[in-house]
């Protein structure tokens, strides 16, 4: 079987890919400030476009990601026979909700969420998860881990929905980490 390690999985993973995060990662696992992890990056769930109604659909339909944690949670099984590799779900702008929707249903081993550029202005439509739907998942998951971070010059209600989330954590005694960066929301450098 296999030996357990970190289990990343990253919602928006073209941008991440493209901005050199796997070079990064295979460095900090070789200086050995990162211990062995399997990365995912997810940028289509069952098949949507690059970009579009479709992809943010993906990212924000409850049905929908409850089957890719159904298949996630497979191949965590599959992989680490011995015990659930522990997970970090990252999420990008829109993937922040599909992290954060996969962290609070208790896929196994999720107890840590990395909220990039949360995009939890979203307002959700037919059907879909709103921003506002993810911060009261969140906040009602004392079990997650957060951390997050947005850039000075994002949006500002991208900004003021990451300022809703943090309050209501803080409300909630929910420990967290929260950061921001000099950029705005693109994941690569600018």
């Amino acid at each position: 079987s296999a030996t357990a390690h970190i289990w990343v999985t990253l919602f928006d993973g073209l941008p991440m890919m493209e901005a050199g995060v796997p070079e990064a990662l295979a460095a900090a696992q070789l200086s050995g400030r990162l211990p062995p992890l399997v990365a995912v990056y997810v940028e289509s769930i069952e098949g949507a476009a690059k970009r579009g109604p479709t992809r943010c659909a993906s990212l924000t339909t409850a049905s929908v990601l409850d089957h890719f944690a159904y298949e996630l949670d497979a191949a965590l099984s599959a992989t680490f026979r011995d015990k659930p590799a522990p997970m970090v779900l990252v999420g990008h702008s829109l993937g922040a909700i599909a992290a954060i929707h996969l962290a609070s249903i208790g896929v196994p081993g999720a107890h840590q969420v990395a909220l990039l550029s949360a995009a939890l202005w979203w307002l959700g439509d037919n059907g879909q998860l709103s921003g506002e739907a993810a911060i009261s998942k969140l906040i009602a998951a004392p079990h997650v881990r957060v951390w997050m971070t947005a850039g000075e010059q994002e949006e500002p209600k991208l900004l003021r929905s990451n300022d809703v989330l943090a309050a209501g954590l803080t409300h909630a005694a929910h420990p967290f980490e929260r950061h921001s960066h000099p950029g705005t929301h693109n994941v690569r450098p600018e």
